[in-house]
């Protein structure tokens, strides 16, 4: 009887200390503190604070005004990386890269018809295009298989989405075969057999060089 009447309280302490929690969180206090953050540069304090909301009350990730922030923030932070690859004061291009990414992952969640928000995260996502495609050949050459795929990916995956396409001067590639053989080879890198066979046959033409009939060849008999 003591036992279950301590697993009663227990239960009642933490739902009351998640109860605390929902009531002490404010959603209009957190977008006051990131923009006054965005505004003083201290755009590290201000993805902090946006992650941690999000981890906390995944909620927040149907909340589009967040979401735009956490983009925008994002994109600040690849300015700060990008003036320290120019100037040469010891960048980190791999962090540059991820911010590049950060952008793409929190934009293309906007809604294309929230036009409040949807329009400067087109010009993000434009901006950033080229850098999106860069990363993915950047991790490739550094054997980092599974960055490259991820980005490779994104680049491929976000070609004719919405939110590009409604800006009149974005044009698709029309050539992806080329960056889908190096996700199909960054994906088998990685020991990812079953992408590697679904790219595979993607990009299969009457030229197709050797390198990927053998990938086919290997990643069906480890699928």
């Amino acid at each position: 009887m003591k036992n279950v009447l301590y697993v009663i309280l227990a239960y009642l302490v933490l739902m009351n200390f998640q109860c605390i929690n929902a009531q002490t969180f404010s959603r209009k206090s957190l977008l006051k503190d990131v923009r006054a953050n965005i505004k003083s540069t201290n755009f590290s304090v201000a993805e902090s604070a946006l992650k941690n909301a999000l981890f906390e009350h995944p909620e927040l990730s149907n909340d589009t005004e967040i979401i735009y922030y956490s983009m925008m923030v994002q994109g600040k932070l690849a300015e700060v990386e990008n003036r320290k690859i120019f100037l040469n004061n010891r960048p980190d291009t791999v962090k540059y890269f991820d911010y590049i990414y950060g952008i793409y992952q929190y934009g293309l969640q906007i809604d294309p018809l929230d036009k409040k928000f949807s329009k400067p995260a087109t010009t993000h996502l434009i901006q950033y295009r080229h850098n999106l495609l860069s990363a993915g050949k950047y991790h490739y050459t550094k054997s980092h298989f599974d960055e490259a795929y991820k980005f490779l990916m994104k680049y491929l995956e976000s070609n004719h989405h919405a939110l590009l396409t409604q800006d009149l001067t974005y044009q698709p590639d029309s050539d992806t075969i080329s960056i889908t053989k190096l996700a199909t080879f960054s994906a088998f890198g990685n020991k990812d057999y079953k992408a590697a066979l679904d790219l595979l046959t993607l990009c299969i033409t009457d030229s197709t060089n050797q390198s990927l009939l053998e990938i086919g060849a290997k990643s069906s008999l480890v699928h």
